[in-house]
């Protein structure tokens, strides 16, 4: 996202969460897909056609882990340049429970009770930490680092490993610590910056697991301030619609059906939009 996004729109952590199956928001399931406009019914109009998935309440669930992903950085070491220490920024009323994975891939059944699938030169680098409850935490443990140098020799480059894995969890405060009640995955990649001949962590995606149900991905939704919510069009309706797959949010449903049926792409991006999500009312005051 260029400069003139994040100076106009805040990007809030609004979940999409999506399976093989479904598109969840917060756990709000989605309707069908988008039916795309046929010169062969001349009979229909465009605007019966353009359908826009609407989220359907299902169970409200709000993740107690909040979890800055563009926060994730590298911190070098005093006195080796090779360790780069993990670090990033969160916040969580519940004490959080840490395990980082180095060349790693992601299964969706679970591996001898780990979802995750270490290269074989990293089977023994499962790394663990606590992490404290507390509000815009910064977290940075000496224990959990990269050495980039063994790292880069030994990696596989199978397309299906991530660099590194970042998975935070939670327990249900009813179980007595028996019972996860939240897992909160990100995929990270490691990139060498030959312009400064530096090593730098950047997120690829995140994945949230509720309790024992299914995995689902979490994206970011732009434009959903709570202080803004009039739609940016009409200046009349709610603003209660984004757009994929860019997921800007600006319109209500009815301009967003417009601005489909034209075809000109998000103004914001000028991205092809492809479908369109309405947001629950129940759903957007949890934004």
């Amino acid at each position: 996202m260029g400069n003139d996004e994040s100076q106009n729109y805040n990007n809030d952590p609004y979940i999409q969460q999506s399976n093989l199956r479904n598109n969840q928001i917060n756990n709000f399931y989605t309707q069908s897909p988008l039916v795309p406009f046929s010169q062969s019914n001349p009979g229909i109009t465009k605007e019966s056609l353009i359908k826009q998935q609407k989220t359907i309440n299902t169970q409200m669930y709000i993740n107690p882990i909040k979890f800055d992903k563009d926060s994730i950085k590298f911190e070098n070491d005093a006195y080796d340049l090779n360790k780069k220490y993990i670090t990033f920024n969160y916040s969580c009323e519940r004490q959080i429970f840490a395990n980082f994975y180095l060349n790693s891939a992601f299964n969706y059944q679970p591996v001898n009770l780990s979802y995750y699938s270490p290269s074989e030169k990293f089977t023994d680098f499962i790394l663990k930490a606590s992490l404290n409850p507390g509000k815009n935490v910064n977290f940075i443990d000496k224990n959990v680092f990269v050495d980039i140098n063994y790292f880069f020799k030994n990696k596989n480059y199978n397309k299906n490993l991530y660099d590194v894995i970042i998975e935070l969890y939670v327990f249900d405060i009813n179980s007595n610590n028996t019972q996860v009640e939240c897992i909160l995955s990100t995929f990270c990649k490691i990139n060498y910056i030959s312009s400064n001949q530096s090593f730098e962590i950047k997120p690829i995606c995140q994945k949230c697991k509720i309790y024992n149900n299914d995995w689902y991905d979490i994206e970011n939704v732009y434009g959903l301030a709570s202080d803004d919510s009039i739609c940016e069009i009409c200046c009349v309706n709610k603003k209660n619609t984004f757009f994929i797959p860019c997921h800007h949010s600006f319109a209500c449903n009815e301009c967003a059906i417009m601005l489909r049926i034209k075809g000109n792409g998000c103004p914001i991006c000028r991205q092809e939009i492809s479908d369109s999500i309405i947001l629950d009312d129940k759903n957007l005051k949890n934004v």
